[in-house]
């Protein structure tokens, strides 16, 4: 496969992910378990397709030394997807337990929707039309999701601490925020590769 086909496969592995945080968005917001249903088959493909783009690009580096950027991008997105599973995942026992959020930590996980996916959308065209000023974008953009993140997590302890969290939405929380900080490392990483 050419390296501009396997380029233009990454970019639609990373399109339907900013898809699919776009449903998972609407199935939190509405507490819909049967949009969580539809997506999860869809997440795997990334994972699937990761090995076989990896090689691709390495035997496309031999006759195309720009194929050398892409040789690490599908690992990434393959732990993405990962990422977006396991956001599933935990959306999926919160409503099939009927665990409840408080409105803070309702107010955050829609910020770390909102947050990631920006970031996946500015991985996706990253892919197509790579540049340093976006790569640095990136870079900021995650650095500031983590600290975020990372507040969120001690406020959330608070909350717990407090008797105002139950345990098993804390355990279902701080599962989502691990998730949107790994999909937005594995961005920042494709960003570092082709932002050279």
């Amino acid at each position: 496969m050419a390296l501009k086909e396997q380029v233009f496969e990454l970019h639609e592995l990373i399109s339907g992910m900013v898809e699919s945080i776009d449903a998972l968005y609407t199935a939190f917001l509405y507490n819909n378990a049967s949009i969580v249903e539809g997506i999860e088959g869809g997440l795997g493909r990334a994972s699937e397709r990761s090995t076989a783009l990896t090689e691709g690009l390495m035997a496309e580096k031999k006759g195309e030394p720009r194929a050398g950027l892409y040789v690490s991008v599908p690992s990434h997105v393959g732990r993405m997807g990962e990422g977006i599973a396991s956001i599933a995942s935990s959306m999926k026992a919160k409503m099939r337990e009927n665990v409840l959020f408080s409105d803070r930590a309702m107010s955050e996980i829609e910020f770390m929707f909102g947050w990631v996916r920006d970031i996946l959308a500015n991985a996706r065209d990253l892919v197509l039309a790579p540049n340093i000023l976006v790569a640095r974008h990136m870079a900021e953009a995650e650095a500031a999701l983590e600290k975020m993140a990372d507040e969120y997590a001690t406020r959330h302890e608070e909350r717990l601490i407090e008797g105002l969290c139950a345990p098993k939405a804390s355990q279902l929380y701080i599962q989502m925020i691990d998730a949107f900080k790994g999909i937005a490392w594995h961005a920042k990483e494709i960003a570092k590769d082709l932002g050279r």
